[in-house]
């Protein structure tokens, strides 16, 4: 099956710009003659550099106006790949695949949604799935800050993943739908929904990507998120 690339993009500054152009042109570097669809939820008058960016390198821009959340954005990719029939691989917009072959990794793996491994710029360890802290009474990233070669973040497990360099099958987008817009950790959610439905998520070290962990400045987030972190409490404390 074909795989579409969906890159939420949110603007700001020239900091978020270089970042973006920097995670295209590592995209376009590692995984050739992959379609990607960027979609451009910045503020008013901020995203006026992408459509020359996209255009160069044959990637289409979808323009949604800014104010739009991560989960929003995200999901206006994901209706196109659903409705296309391919898998999704989303990318933040400040995420940078090191090496060719990520994406070969991704969909080898066994799973319905797979997470790859995420390096802060320093080396350190950002994110390798999520694993519920019961010190914290929520999911929180395993091995955060680690070293890079820390023994166990090398190999696969089973486990909620995040957003930021993520395969979801066609077939978990049918089933599960879009990302709620409601919940504050929207990817753990829809891990969750995906093993309550008997699907499988799963982090697979091999595919490696630089984050630099750029806070997203769309819509506001619900001033109730319903009551998310609670309902996790309640379910696996």
């Amino acid at each position: 099956m074909s795989v579409l690339a969906v890159v939420p993009a949110c603007v700001r500054d020239r900091h978020d710009a270089e970042l973006l152009g920097r995670c295209l042109v590592a995209l376009w570097r590692t995984a050739p003659g992959v379609p990607a669809i960027v979609v451009d939820a910045s503020p008013a008058g901020r995203g006026e550099e992408l459509a020359p960016v996209c255009a160069e390198l044959s990637y289409e821009l979808l323009p949604l106006g800014g104010g739009a959340s991560f989960a929003r954005a995200a999901n206006a990719g994901l209706a196109i790949a659903e409705d296309v029939g391919a898998d999704a691989v989303v990318l933040h917009h400040d995420v940078e695949p090191l090496e060719p072959g990520w994406l070969d990794v991704l969909t080898a793996a066994r799973g319905d949604i797979v997470g790859g491994r995420l390096l802060f710029p320093d080396g350190t360890l950002q994110h390798c799935g999520y694993q519920y802290s019961q010190l914290h009474g929520r999911f929180v990233a395993r091995m955060l800050f680690g070293p890079a070669d820390l023994p166990a973040s090398l190999e696969p497990a089973v486990c909620p993943v995040g957003s930021a360099l993520t395969l979801i099958r066609h077939d978990a987008l049918v089933a599960l739908g879009e990302l709620d817009e409601g919940v504050g950790e929207a990817d753990v959610d829809l891990c969750l929904r995906a093993f309550a439905a008997g699907g499988t998520c799963a982090y697979e070290p091999g595919a490696v990507a630089v984050h630099h962990d750029v806070v997203w400045s769309g819509a506001a987030p619900a001033q109730a998120p319903r009551e998310f972190d609670e309902a996790l409490r309640r379910q696996f404390a």
